[in-house]
């Protein structure tokens, strides 16, 4: 009888504890959604974090969803345009507007090394609106590690490097190098290799694996101009707007083989490509400017 009636009085806390938790369940959520709207509007750098927060759940579901529904369909470079859709529908609420051009010059079967200029995190938006057919990307080594991101890119056929490994390194440019050759893919390279959004509109010192990437293979480099998003987003001063114009501009491609080094195919890569970045961000002040009046 007393075993009972000890079970008993366990079955009734364990009852009103979870009672208690659900009530202080029901309080905080009750609390945040009357509490982020009011915070929301007074505070932009809480406003920031919130859809910076919202931003990064969008990657991480539409990656677990999108690498979920492309299983059945193996290991394929064709998996980006499936995994691309998902994203995109899915951060469609804030409203971003891409404007593309020359997109034909991504369009060739044969092979070629493509480069982009890294800004933020709203290139993993940006850049799935300017993907080659056959193409991979080439990867920092951390990614690896982050949930459904890394099963997307096993999925996509993404090659990882560790900058920061030699022998590693040797063999990831050994896979692009065989990826190219053997498969006749194009490569998706950020060369700066760190994001970076400077506000004299300068860009990083380009890192050379693209470029003798680009050389070795004997593939021209196409690069892509991303024009800035500062009108729209800035972390340095907490502002994300809504319905914000991104320009995406495909380059002539350049023949690697008119260029005796990879250094000098570097220089005159990112010559071109700092000009087309300052000739877009004019336009889009410009733009701005005819707005306002």
């Amino acid at each position: 009888m007393s075993t009972l009636l000890f079970v008993l009085e366990t079955v009734v806390i364990a009852l009103v504890v979870m009672s208690t938790l659900l009530f202080v369940l029901e309080t905080v959520v009750i609390a945040l959604v009357v509490l982020v709207p009011i915070l929301c509007r007074v505070s932009k750098s809480f406003r920031f974090n919130m859809i910076m927060i919202a931003y990064g759940l969008c990657i991480t579901f539409s990656c677990i969803l999108s690498a979920i529904a492309s299983i059945p369909y193996g290991r394929t470079t064709n998996n980006h345009y499936r995994i691309f859709h998902y994203f995109q529908q899915s951060v469609r609420w804030l409203g971003m507007e891409v404007t593309l051009r020359h997109a034909e010059r991504i369009e060739s079967e044969e092979p070629f090394v493509m480069v982009a200029n890294h800004q933020s995190a709203i290139d993993v938006f940006t850049m799935t609106h300017i993907w080659p057919k056959n193409c991979v990307v080439l990867l920092k080594h951390s990614l690896k590690y982050v949930p459904g991101f890394n099963l997307c890119t096993y999925l996509c056929h993404a090659v990882y490097i560790d900058r920061f490994n030699k022998k590693e390194a040797k063999n990831s440019l050994a896979n692009v190098m065989d990826a190219i050759i053997n498969h006749k893919r194009k490569v998706f390279i950020y060369p700066e290799g760190s994001r970076y959004a400077s506000p004299d509109e300068e860009f990083l010192p380009f890192k050379m694996g693209a470029f003798v990437i680009a050389k070795r293979a004997k593939v021209p480099i196409v690069p892509v101009v991303f024009s800035t998003y500062r009108p729209f987003y800035d972390y340095a001063s907490s502002k994300f707007e809504r319905n914000g114009h991104i320009v995406i501009e495909a380059l002539e491609p350049i023949d690697s083989n008119d260029f005796e080094t990879a250094d000098e195919l570097a220089a005159a890569t990112k010559l071109r490509m700092h000009e087309a970045y300052k000739r877009l961000n004019a336009e889009l002040r410009k733009a701005e400017s005819a707005k306002s009046h």
